[in-house]
């Protein structure tokens, strides 16, 4: 068996962008690249001891830091048998200043004891048995890295969140009015006050609302927060990774600027258990429906939402709250 044969090279009809190969060479280029050399892989049974090397340029940013952990995760659940890898290498800075503690969280709630290095650590080495995570090697239509877990990597998933919740200590149960968490944004990309005012008075008649920016709050208590509510809301943006930490069975309003639409939020939210829908204009996307590529990068991402169609809300929250009961 060759080390590669451990995962498979495609999922949901596209290249994954993981391989297991028996050794690694991993020298500080210029451009932190990696290069890989295979020989003879030990059989999966053996396997008891890797490395993982993350090769992701926005690892520093939370959502792309949280793909390339759930790609760990639910490969090594999928496919290694379970067995965590006992060092992560970042083949670049992953550190950012402004939330380097939630990377650092996330990493102790899911590797506790896991050694780390980056591009400042000893190199070159050749290091053996290793798992390999390259954001260049995946195959997507809709332009999110985890499209090609989507077959595979939900139940994964789902126990991934299940054991930060756990480790965080954040539990909650069902009511019977639900409770809304709305995750504001700075300007420019947020609700103009006039949505968000109207937005809120529908949100009000349903269940209580509690407000956060989550930029400014320790990672354990966002999700602690997260797990607590019954619908998470929020303008797209970094915040709504925290889906990850909901409930199954909870419900997740995204809301687009005019003329922009993706699928991030919507694939962990599928991979998690959450109903989910996405409003852009009078536009609603429900969880598990693809009307074509995403839309509307950078400026029109930046830009504020200045209408929420509310009827589309109100009746999204009527006939979710019917089912939930």
């Amino acid at each position: 068996m060759r080390a590669s044969d451990l995962i498979p090279t495609h999922g949901d009809g596209l290249r994954v962008p993981a391989r297991f190969v028996a050794r690694a060479y991993i020298d500080r280029f210029p451009d932190r690249s990696l290069r890989v050399t295979e020989v003879a892989s030990p059989r999966k049974a053996a396997l008891k001891n890797y490395t993982a090397v993350i090769c992701d340029g926005g690892a520093y940013h939370y959502f792309h830091f949280m793909e390339a952990m759930s790609w760990l995760w639910s490969v090594q659940h999928a496919f290694l048998g379970g067995v965590a890898p006992a060092s992560i290498i970042f083949t670049m800075p992953w550190d950012n200043p402004d939330q380097n503690h939630v990377q650092i969280a996330v990493l102790a709630a899911l590797y506790p004891g896991v050694s780390l290095a980056d591009p400042g650590g000893d190199w070159p080495a050749t290091i053996d048995n290793v798992l390999i995570f390259d954001r260049s090697w995946a195959e997507t239509r809709y332009n999110k890295i985890i499209e090609p877990a989507l077959g595979f990597a939900r139940p994964y998933l789902m126990e991934m969140s299940r054991r930060v919740r756990e480790a965080v200590g954040a539990f909650g149960g069902r009511r019977e009015a639900p409770q809304f968490l709305h995750v504001t944004r700075p300007p420019p990309r947020c609700l103009a006050p006039p949505a968000r005012e109207a937005l809120l008075g529908v949100l009000q008649r349903f269940g209580t609302v509690l407000e956060v920016d989550f930029a400014g709050l320790p990672w354990a208590q966002q999700v602690r927060l997260s797990a607590a509510h019954d619908v998470m809301l929020s303008v797209h943006g970094n915040g709504l990774a925290n889906v990850l930490w909901m409930r199954p069975g909870s419900l997740v309003l995204e809301f687009f600027p005019p003329g922009a639409r993706h699928y991030e939020v919507q694939f962990f939210a599928e991979l998690c258990g959450l109903d989910y829908f996405g409003f852009e204009s009078e536009n609603v996307f429900p969880a598990f429906s693809r009307y074509g590529e995403p839309y509307g990068h950078h400026e029109k991402t930046n830009m504020g939402v200045p209408k929420v169609a509310l009827g589309a809300v109100e009746r999204t929250l009527d006939a979710w709250i019917a089912r939930r009961k």
